[in-house]
């Protein structure tokens, strides 16, 4: 056998010995942020999220109906909370697929900031960011974990939305949604399928 074949061969078993190990540390990663998930939505605030949830916010987070309204004033931790509870729920459900739609696409991706920034900044030490993220880094309109849980920011367009399958809905200013009519039905025609949640939020 050559040298050029040998070295080939020896340099493929080390990248594959190097994909195995970073697939094992990414799944050891999430499996840690995934116990602390199963604890429930106030401890995973609490120990992963870096924040004690108030008590109107706990309420909110342990509601459990399919339909949530959040009519709460500015600076009050709509978007925040709102955010906390998606980013759970993805943890904990394996391949679900959630969206985020607003009155525009630029709102939508503000709480994809939300949940990067809880990813970036809040979680345990011993939980590093890159292994629990498909391709390690973090996304501007979609957080992909490496559970195959999707959420992604989706523009103000009810064709848009009617068009996935997904496990949840969160619909951020709804009250500022243009068309927010066909908006709702589309939302409604996406969630049956999966009976899945909505989470709709605004300003009074």
């Amino acid at each position: 056998m050559s040298w050029t074949r040998l070295l080939d061969r020896l340099l493929r078993k080390v990248l594959a010995a190097n994909r195995r190990a970073s697939a094992t540390a990414s799944t050891d990663a999430f499996d840690r942020l995934k116990a602390i998930a199963d604890e429930g939505i106030i401890i995973f605030c609490e120990k992963a999220l870096g924040f004690t949830p108030t008590d109107y916010q706990a309420k909110f987070l342990l509601d459990t109906k399919q339909f949530e309204a959040q009519c709460w004033c500015r600076q009050s931790g709509k978007d925040y909370s709102a955010s906390s509870k998606l980013f759970w729920f993805a943890v904990e459900n394996k391949g679900g697929q959630y969206a985020v739609v607003g009155p525009s696409l630029r709102q939508s991706k503000l709480v994809i900031r939300k949940i990067n920034n809880f990813i970036q900044n809040k979680l345990p030490k011993d939980i590093p960011y890159p292994e629990i993220l498909v391709g390690r880094k973090t996304l501007r309109t979609k957080v992909a974990l490496v559970n195959g849980a999707v959420i992604e920011a989706y523009p103000c367009n009810p064709d848009t939305i009617r068009g996935p399958t997904l496990n949840g809905i969160l619909a951020t200013e709804f009250n500022f949604v243009k068309d927010d009519e066909e908006m709702y039905d589309a939302i409604l025609f996406t969630l049956g399928t999966t009976n899945g949640f909505l989470i709709a939020n605004s300003k009074p």
